[in-house]
């Protein structure tokens, strides 16, 4: 358009009702997503700044009431994600844009949270200095806090894809990343709980607390097979740290050694599989010797022999195949004195598979 074709443009979005303001940017959105700065300088008779200022000062003032949201945030993009748009940018930051899109995400609306995140891991992806932004204005507990509550896949997809982005790279923010993270194993949400196990292993943070330690081997107990797999993963990693490393053994054992009924006698299911990702983790984790001798010193052997007694094939399982691992490669595990306990407790054909190696 020419500049008297603008300035038409401009007086017909001064004097439009709300319902004419969003027909006027579902036509921009059409005619102009995908464009880059130049191509959008052109469409606007080079002063596009002269109608994305109005965008934006009727977005600020309408970002929470407005019937379709939705578009607005649509529309801002056209001119923020544009190639070449970094002047579209910056006054978005400058007018708050970032606190207001992290509010967005406190809203019960999950369309609307997916723009906001869009828009966010846009302003996340220009530099290091804007991911600090978002973790300054309290964005970390936010997202977590968007992670839990979404029911919407593109919107838990786009909390855990933002959280990771910033988590690998903000190092200034590690240690409230890594307190984020561990009140999300905490949460009754298996996608948060997925995210925060995933995120844990790969900030590769410097320094780890034990807080992390009771939720992380609580998960074990999960019956979602992905949160229970990143946690095996988490284990093994965490396992590998020195400082924390007995401590986790220790839980590891307390698992194992934990009892599987209830109060009225009953089988807790839940424990059982917990059990059994225990026993899992033990096979893995003791094929580093200076790990495996740490277990054998917290009694490991007489507790596995213990679990064998409880029918779940699974943790049976498990169970065998790490007593066999140990009676193959530690002297001191092979004699037959130390498997007097399994008696007829144990199904004749576990018996004999562990029993043959000594």
């Amino acid at each position: 358009m020419n500049l008297n074709e603008l300035c038409q443009y401009l007086n017909a979005w001064d004097n439009s009702s709300t319902k004419s303001r969003l027909t006027i940017l579902k036509t921009l959105i059409d005619e102009y997503k995908g464009k880059t700065s130049s191509e959008l300088e052109v469409a606007f008779a080079n002063v596009p700044k002269l109608f994305f200022t109005r965008l934006l000062s009727w977005w600020k003032v309408s970002y929470l009431t407005c019937s379709s949201p939705c578009v607005q945030l649509k529309a801002i993009s056209v001119f923020v994600c544009a190639y070449g748009g970094n002047i579209f940018f910056v006054d978005f930051i400058d007018i708050g844009g970032i606190n207001m899109l992290l509010e967005i995400l406190s809203l019960n609306n999950e369309e609307r949270k997916i723009e906001s995140l869009n828009l966010l891991m846009v302003i996340a992806n220009n530099g290091l200095k804007y991911k600090e932004i978002i973790c300054k204005n309290h964005g970390l507990q936010i997202l977590a806090g968007c992670l839990q509550a979404s029911t919407n896949q593109n919107c838990q997809v786009g909390c855990h894809a933002l959280l990771q982005d910033i988590a690998t790279t903000c190092s200034k923010y590690e240690k409230k990343i890594f307190k984020t993270m561990v009140s999300l194993l905490k949460s009754t949400s298996t996608d948060a709980q997925f995210t925060a196990a995933q995120i844990i292993q790969n900030m590769q943070p410097s320094q780890v607390q034990k807080t992390v330690i009771n939720p992380c081997i609580a998960l074990l107990g999960s019956i979602n097979l992905k949160v229970q797999y990143e946690t095996c993963n988490l284990v093994k990693f965490l396992v590998s740290i020195e400082n924390i490393q007995d401590d986790i053994l220790f839980s590891i054992i307390s698992v194992l050694k934990s009892g599987i009924e209830t109060t009225d006698g009953s089988i807790n299911s839940l424990l059982l599989v917990q059990l059994a990702a225990a026993a899992k983790i033990i096979v893995v984790i003791a094929k580093d010797t200076k790990i495996a001798e740490k277990l054998l010193a917290l009694g490991c052997i007489n507790i596995l022999l213990n679990v064998l007694n409880y029918k779940h094939f699974e943790g049976r399982n498990h169970v065998v195949e790490a007593l066999k691992y140990f009676v193959q490669n530690f002297k001191d595990v092979k004699t037959k004195q130390t498997f007097d306990t399994i008696g007829d407790r144990v199904f004749s054909i576990e018996k004999a598979s562990i029993l043959k190696h000594l």
